[in-house]
């Protein structure tokens, strides 16, 4: 089974901020017509413009970033949130579902326990010590609902699939 990232929120809310940075270029310059120079007002409305326009230019390519995840009998496929991993079963102490309580709600993470001994190319997120925790994903990101991950991870996983938090 392929999980699949939900990109569509960050593509609308890309889309708006470059609709913003347009008007904010065309009121600046307008601005800048009705003063007979570039203003104050006109820099700091070409300013905010120029700014939301790159912040739109990062949610609009930031889907382009490698995303995989694949479950199968044999073993998984990750390529996601910085955690690249490529492995059978045998090489994964676990994989569970973290809940991180937050100030305004609960993320519940994807996590892959790995042992010390399987090189992995950043730092872990849940440092153990003869094992290693690497967050995948927030189960929020995936198409998927968060009962066909479970129920994937049960299938595919059996019982390296340990998870006190039900999504």
């Amino acid at each position: 089974m392929e999980l699949h990232r939900d990109d569509r929120g960050s593509r609308k809310l890309a889309l708006i901020a470059m609709g913003y940075a347009m008007v904010a270029l065309l009121v600046g310059g307008l601005f800048a017509l009705v003063g007979g120079r570039p203003g104050f007002i006109s820099v700091l409305v070409w300013a905010s413009g120029a700014f939301i326009f790159l912040a739109g230019m990062v949610l609009l390519l930031a889907p382009l970033r490698r995303f995989q995840i694949v479950l199968t009998e044999s073993g998984l496929v990750v390529h996601a949130g910085g955690c690249d991993f490529e492995g059978s079963w045998d090489q994964v102490d676990a994989i569970s579902i973290e809940a991180v309580v937050l100030p305004n709600g609960t993320l519940n993470q994807l996590v892959l326990w790995v042992p010390d001994r399987v090189a992995m190319r950043r730092r872990p997120r849940f440092p153990g010590s003869d094992r290693k925790g690497y967050v995948v994903v927030e189960l929020g990101e995936l198409v998927e609902t968060p009962e066909q991950v479970i129920a994937a991870l049960q299938r595919y996983a059996g019982p390296r699939f340990r998870s006190p938090a039900r999504a």
